[in-house]
Protein backbone atom coordinates (compact mmCIF):
# COMPACT_ATOMS: atom_id res chain seq x y z
CA UNK A 1 0.00 0.00 0.00
CA UNK A 2 1.24 3.34 -1.44
CA UNK A 3 2.26 5.96 1.79
CA UNK A 4 0.14 3.47 4.47
CA UNK A 5 1.53 0.35 6.06
CA UNK A 6 -0.01 -1.35 8.39
CA UNK A 7 3.08 -2.71 11.15
CA UNK A 8 3.24 -3.32 14.61
CA UNK A 9 4.70 -0.47 15.92
CA UNK A 10 5.61 -0.31 19.82
CA UNK A 11 7.41 -3.95 20.50
CA UNK A 12 8.28 -3.85 23.94
CA UNK A 13 10.03 -6.99 23.15
CA UNK A 14 12.32 -5.66 20.32
CA UNK A 15 12.10 -2.13 20.70
CA UNK A 16 15.36 -0.99 23.15
CA UNK A 17 12.88 1.64 24.36
CA UNK A 18 10.35 0.22 26.61
CA UNK A 19 7.94 3.39 26.74
CA UNK A 20 4.75 2.58 28.95
CA UNK A 21 4.48 6.31 28.64
CA UNK A 22 3.54 6.07 24.84
CA UNK A 23 0.64 7.65 25.18
CA UNK A 24 1.62 10.56 27.22
CA UNK A 25 4.26 11.03 24.39
CA UNK A 26 2.13 10.74 20.95
CA UNK A 27 -0.12 13.02 22.43
CA UNK A 28 2.16 15.99 23.18
CA UNK A 29 3.99 14.73 19.89
CA UNK A 30 0.78 14.92 17.94
CA UNK A 31 -0.13 18.65 19.70
CA UNK A 32 2.70 19.31 17.57
CA UNK A 33 2.52 17.83 14.76
CA UNK A 34 5.46 15.39 15.00
CA UNK A 35 6.75 11.92 13.78
CA UNK A 36 6.32 9.54 16.78
CA UNK A 37 10.33 8.58 17.33
CA UNK A 38 10.69 4.81 18.24
CA UNK A 39 14.10 3.96 19.36
CA UNK A 40 15.06 0.59 17.40
CA UNK A 41 17.32 -2.40 19.40
CA UNK A 42 20.47 -0.66 18.49
CA UNK A 43 19.76 2.39 19.91
CA UNK A 44 21.21 4.82 17.24
CA UNK A 45 17.97 4.41 14.93
CA UNK A 46 14.64 5.62 15.44
CA UNK A 47 11.43 4.75 13.75
CA UNK A 48 9.79 7.87 12.38
CA UNK A 49 5.92 6.94 12.01
CA UNK A 50 3.42 9.71 11.45
CA UNK A 51 0.18 8.04 12.92
CA UNK A 52 -2.33 7.97 10.52
CA UNK A 53 -5.72 10.27 11.12
CA UNK A 54 -8.33 7.51 12.19
CA UNK A 55 -5.85 7.07 15.02
CA UNK A 56 -7.19 9.48 17.27
CA UNK A 57 -5.66 11.56 20.07
CA UNK A 58 -8.93 10.79 22.74
CA UNK A 59 -8.61 6.94 22.04
CA UNK A 60 -4.83 7.29 23.01
CA UNK A 61 -5.86 9.54 25.94
CA UNK A 62 -8.37 6.82 27.07
CA UNK A 63 -5.73 3.98 26.96
CA UNK A 64 -3.55 3.53 29.57
CA UNK A 65 0.17 2.85 29.08
CA UNK A 66 0.29 -0.71 30.77
CA UNK A 67 -2.54 -1.59 28.13
CA UNK A 68 -0.28 -0.30 24.80
CA UNK A 69 2.52 -2.33 26.17
CA UNK A 70 0.52 -5.08 26.47
CA UNK A 71 -1.00 -4.89 23.38
CA UNK A 72 2.53 -4.10 21.78
CA UNK A 73 3.25 -7.55 22.67
CA UNK A 74 0.50 -9.32 21.36
CA UNK A 75 -2.36 -7.64 18.86
CA UNK A 76 -2.04 -3.88 18.87
CA UNK A 77 -0.98 -2.83 15.15
CA UNK A 78 -1.23 0.77 14.02
CA UNK A 79 -1.88 2.29 10.42
CA UNK A 80 1.25 4.32 9.85
CA UNK A 81 1.66 7.07 6.85
CA UNK A 82 4.99 6.09 5.20
CA UNK A 83 8.57 5.09 7.47
CA UNK A 84 11.69 5.51 7.25
CA UNK A 85 15.14 4.70 9.47
CA UNK A 86 17.58 7.29 9.68
CA UNK A 87 20.75 7.32 12.04
CA UNK A 88 20.02 9.72 15.31
CA UNK A 89 21.88 10.24 18.12
CA UNK A 90 20.45 11.16 21.60
CA UNK A 91 19.65 14.59 22.02
CA UNK A 92 21.92 16.79 23.03
CA UNK A 93 21.70 17.64 27.10
CA UNK A 94 24.09 18.32 30.09
CA UNK A 95 26.01 15.30 31.00
CA UNK A 96 24.55 13.73 33.99
CA UNK A 97 25.79 12.09 37.12
CA UNK A 98 24.35 9.62 38.73
CA UNK A 99 24.33 9.11 42.03
CA UNK A 100 23.07 6.17 44.39
CA UNK A 101 24.08 3.56 47.13
CA UNK A 102 24.33 0.05 46.84
CA UNK A 103 25.00 -2.62 49.29
CA UNK A 104 26.76 -4.68 46.13
CA UNK A 105 30.63 -4.54 46.01
CA UNK A 106 32.27 -2.63 43.54
CA UNK A 107 32.75 -5.41 41.51
CA UNK A 108 29.04 -6.70 41.02
CA UNK A 109 27.34 -3.17 40.87
CA UNK A 110 27.50 -3.35 37.14
CA UNK A 111 26.68 -7.12 36.32
CA UNK A 112 24.31 -7.63 39.57
CA UNK A 113 21.83 -4.05 40.09
CA UNK A 114 19.51 -2.96 38.08
CA UNK A 115 21.18 0.29 37.92
CA UNK A 116 24.48 -0.98 37.16
CA UNK A 117 23.00 -2.80 33.82
CA UNK A 118 21.42 0.59 33.11
CA UNK A 119 24.21 2.41 32.83
CA UNK A 120 25.91 -0.06 30.42
CA UNK A 121 22.99 0.38 28.39
CA UNK A 122 23.24 4.04 28.18
CA UNK A 123 26.66 4.65 27.79
CA UNK A 124 26.59 2.42 24.49
CA UNK A 125 23.85 4.95 23.39
CA UNK A 126 26.47 7.76 23.91
CA UNK A 127 24.73 9.55 26.54
CA UNK A 128 26.79 11.65 28.61
CA UNK A 129 26.32 10.68 32.20
CA UNK A 130 29.01 9.36 35.30
CA UNK A 131 28.47 7.42 38.16
CA UNK A 132 29.00 8.06 41.88
CA UNK A 133 28.08 4.64 43.91
CA UNK A 134 29.11 4.00 47.64
CA UNK A 135 29.29 0.15 47.29
CA UNK A 136 29.26 -2.07 49.91
CA UNK A 137 27.37 0.74 51.68
CA UNK A 138 26.92 0.95 55.08
CA UNK A 139 26.09 5.06 55.39
CA UNK A 140 22.82 7.06 55.45
CA UNK A 141 21.75 7.81 52.19
CA UNK A 142 21.53 10.95 52.95
CA UNK A 143 25.53 10.76 53.63
CA UNK A 144 26.17 9.37 50.43
CA UNK A 145 23.88 11.61 48.65
CA UNK A 146 25.54 14.64 50.29
CA UNK A 147 28.88 14.06 49.79
CA UNK A 148 28.28 14.00 45.76
CA UNK A 149 27.08 17.54 46.15
CA UNK A 150 30.70 19.09 44.01
CA UNK A 151 31.45 22.19 42.22
CA UNK A 152 33.63 19.72 39.83
CA UNK A 153 29.95 18.50 38.39
CA UNK A 154 28.66 21.95 38.22
CA UNK A 155 27.45 21.62 34.69
CA UNK A 156 25.64 18.33 35.27
CA UNK A 157 22.44 17.94 36.22
CA UNK A 158 22.44 15.29 39.33
CA UNK A 159 20.41 11.93 39.31
CA UNK A 160 19.81 10.67 42.78
CA UNK A 161 18.67 7.46 42.15
CA UNK A 162 17.74 3.60 43.93
CA UNK A 163 20.36 1.33 42.62
CA UNK A 164 17.18 -1.02 42.19
CA UNK A 165 16.00 0.93 39.05
CA UNK A 166 16.37 0.32 35.41
CA UNK A 167 16.16 3.14 33.34
CA UNK A 168 14.33 1.98 30.49
CA UNK A 169 14.46 5.91 28.58
CA UNK A 170 16.92 6.31 26.53
CA UNK A 171 16.46 9.43 26.39
CA UNK A 172 16.50 10.35 30.18
CA UNK A 173 18.54 13.08 29.65
CA UNK A 174 16.70 15.30 27.51
CA UNK A 175 13.59 14.15 29.27
CA UNK A 176 15.40 15.76 32.15
CA UNK A 177 16.66 18.77 30.63
CA UNK A 178 12.58 19.43 29.12
CA UNK A 179 11.67 18.81 33.13
CA UNK A 180 14.48 21.30 34.72
CA UNK A 181 12.73 24.01 32.18
CA UNK A 182 9.98 23.79 34.12
CA UNK A 183 10.63 23.05 37.69
CA UNK A 184 13.90 22.90 39.76
CA UNK A 185 13.19 19.62 41.82
CA UNK A 186 11.89 17.12 39.52
CA UNK A 187 10.75 13.03 40.19
CA UNK A 188 8.88 10.82 38.64
CA UNK A 189 6.01 10.22 41.20
CA UNK A 190 4.19 12.68 43.69
CA UNK A 191 1.22 14.12 45.36
CA UNK A 192 0.20 17.72 44.26
CA UNK A 193 -0.51 18.03 48.07
CA UNK A 194 0.72 17.64 51.69
CA UNK A 195 -0.69 17.04 54.71
CA UNK A 196 0.23 17.75 57.72
CA UNK A 197 2.01 14.62 59.00
CA UNK A 198 1.28 12.96 55.85
CA UNK A 199 3.14 9.34 56.48
CA UNK A 200 4.08 8.65 53.30
CA UNK A 201 3.42 10.65 49.58
CA UNK A 202 0.55 8.71 48.10
CA UNK A 203 -0.81 8.39 51.40
CA UNK A 204 -2.18 11.53 53.29
CA UNK A 205 -3.13 10.05 56.53
CA UNK A 206 -2.44 6.73 56.99
CA UNK A 207 0.14 3.87 55.10
CA UNK A 208 -2.74 2.35 52.59
CA UNK A 209 -5.04 4.64 52.29
CA UNK A 210 -4.53 6.62 49.23
CA UNK A 211 -4.53 10.25 48.18
CA UNK A 212 -7.40 11.29 45.61
CA UNK A 213 -6.29 10.48 42.73
CA UNK A 214 -6.67 14.09 41.01
CA UNK A 215 -3.83 15.19 43.78
CA UNK A 216 -1.48 12.09 42.68
CA UNK A 217 1.19 12.28 40.22
CA UNK A 218 3.27 10.20 37.98
CA UNK A 219 3.81 6.69 36.25
CA UNK A 220 6.20 3.81 37.76
CA UNK A 221 6.33 0.85 36.66
CA UNK A 222 7.10 -1.78 38.87
CA UNK A 223 8.50 -5.43 38.73
CA UNK A 224 9.07 -7.22 41.94
CA UNK A 225 8.98 -11.23 40.75
CA UNK A 226 12.73 -11.54 41.09
CA UNK A 227 12.84 -10.45 44.52
CA UNK A 228 13.07 -13.49 47.21
CA UNK A 229 10.89 -13.39 50.50
CA UNK A 230 7.34 -12.94 51.16
CA UNK A 231 6.39 -9.63 49.62
CA UNK A 232 3.68 -9.44 47.34
CA UNK A 233 5.12 -10.58 43.63
CA UNK A 234 3.72 -7.84 40.95
CA UNK A 235 4.82 -6.42 37.38
CA UNK A 236 3.14 -4.02 36.17
CA UNK A 237 2.49 0.12 35.20
CA UNK A 238 1.57 1.94 38.30
CA UNK A 239 -0.84 5.06 37.07
CA UNK A 240 -0.79 7.33 39.95
CA UNK A 241 -1.90 10.35 37.98
CA UNK A 242 -1.22 12.83 35.17
CA UNK A 243 2.49 12.11 34.25
CA UNK A 244 3.22 15.87 35.04
CA UNK A 245 2.63 18.89 37.09
CA UNK A 246 3.79 21.15 40.64
CA UNK A 247 3.98 18.49 43.79
CA UNK A 248 4.70 19.29 47.36
CA UNK A 249 6.16 15.56 47.83
CA UNK A 250 7.94 13.52 45.54
CA UNK A 251 8.87 9.77 45.68
CA UNK A 252 12.76 9.42 46.35
CA UNK A 253 13.07 6.45 44.07
CA UNK A 254 14.96 9.22 41.17
CA UNK A 255 15.45 12.65 42.13
CA UNK A 256 17.31 14.65 39.38
CA UNK A 257 17.98 18.62 39.81
CA UNK A 258 21.12 20.75 38.09
CA UNK A 259 24.26 20.68 40.60
CA UNK A 260 24.48 24.28 40.46
CA UNK A 261 21.23 24.54 41.64
CA UNK A 262 22.37 23.02 44.61
CA UNK A 263 25.63 24.38 44.67
CA UNK A 264 23.58 28.24 44.82
CA UNK A 265 21.30 26.78 48.19
CA UNK A 266 21.72 25.48 51.23
CA UNK A 267 20.04 22.73 50.21
CA UNK A 268 21.37 19.35 51.70
CA UNK A 269 19.39 15.64 52.84
CA UNK A 270 19.28 15.39 56.10
CA UNK A 271 21.62 11.97 57.57
CA UNK A 272 18.97 11.82 60.55
CA UNK A 273 16.54 10.28 58.12
CA UNK A 274 18.47 7.64 56.97
CA UNK A 275 16.57 6.03 54.63
CA UNK A 276 12.93 7.01 55.19
CA UNK A 277 11.54 10.47 54.70
CA UNK A 278 14.81 11.75 53.54
CA UNK A 279 12.72 12.39 50.19
CA UNK A 280 9.73 14.37 52.07
CA UNK A 281 12.16 15.75 53.98
CA UNK A 282 13.92 17.07 50.95
CA UNK A 283 10.63 18.47 49.44
CA UNK A 284 9.40 20.55 51.78
CA UNK A 285 13.21 21.93 52.58
CA UNK A 286 13.23 23.04 48.74
CA UNK A 287 10.15 24.45 48.70
CA UNK A 288 11.39 26.44 51.59
CA UNK A 289 14.50 27.81 49.44
CA UNK A 290 11.68 29.10 47.18
CA UNK A 291 12.78 26.02 44.36
CA UNK A 292 9.73 24.60 42.11
CA UNK A 293 9.38 20.75 42.74
CA UNK A 294 7.18 18.57 39.94
CA UNK A 295 6.95 15.32 38.39
CA UNK A 296 8.09 14.39 34.69
CA UNK A 297 7.29 11.07 32.48
CA UNK A 298 10.32 9.48 32.31
CA UNK A 299 10.08 5.40 31.93
CA UNK A 300 11.41 3.32 34.66
CA UNK A 301 10.97 0.33 36.53
CA UNK A 302 11.29 -0.36 40.09
CA UNK A 303 12.16 -3.45 41.30
CA UNK A 304 10.53 -2.72 44.57
CA UNK A 305 7.06 -1.60 45.70
CA UNK A 306 8.50 -0.04 48.52
CA UNK A 307 8.87 -0.43 52.16
CA UNK A 308 5.84 1.81 53.86
CA UNK A 309 5.70 0.70 57.45
CA UNK A 310 9.16 -1.13 57.83
CA UNK A 311 10.46 -1.67 61.06
CA UNK A 312 12.61 1.54 60.31
CA UNK A 313 9.92 3.59 58.67
CA UNK A 314 8.03 3.35 62.05
CA UNK A 315 11.46 4.48 63.48
CA UNK A 316 11.65 7.54 61.34
CA UNK A 317 8.57 8.54 61.19
CA UNK A 318 8.37 10.14 64.80
CA UNK A 319 11.68 11.32 63.97
CA UNK A 320 10.49 13.83 61.20
CA UNK A 321 6.87 14.41 62.73
CA UNK A 322 9.09 16.40 65.59
CA UNK A 323 11.57 18.20 63.05
CA UNK A 324 8.17 19.74 61.12
CA UNK A 325 6.43 19.79 64.81
CA UNK A 326 3.69 18.07 63.26
CA UNK A 327 1.42 14.98 64.81
CA UNK A 328 0.34 11.75 62.77
CA UNK A 329 -2.73 12.57 61.17
CA UNK A 330 -5.99 11.52 62.90
CA UNK A 331 -7.45 8.24 61.09
CA UNK A 332 -10.26 8.52 59.31
CA UNK A 333 -12.66 5.00 58.84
Amino acid sequence: MAGELSALVWMADDLALHDFLLADRVQEWQAQGLSTLVASKDGREVLRVQMASHVLKSDLADRTGADLVHDARGRMAMSVAGQALVDAAPPSHAPLLLVTASRAAPQRFYTHTALGRSVHRLRAMGVPLRVRAACSNRQALAEVYNAAIDPAFADHIVVFVHDDVVIEDHFIGARLEEALQQFDLVGLAGSRQREPGQPAWPFPRRVGQWEHRERLLGCVGHDTTGRTGRGRKMRKVSHFGATRGPAQLLDGLLLAMRMQTLLDHPLRFDPALAFDFYDLDFCRRAEQAGLRPGVWPIAVTHLSAGDFDSPSWRRTYPVYLEKWGERPPEHTP
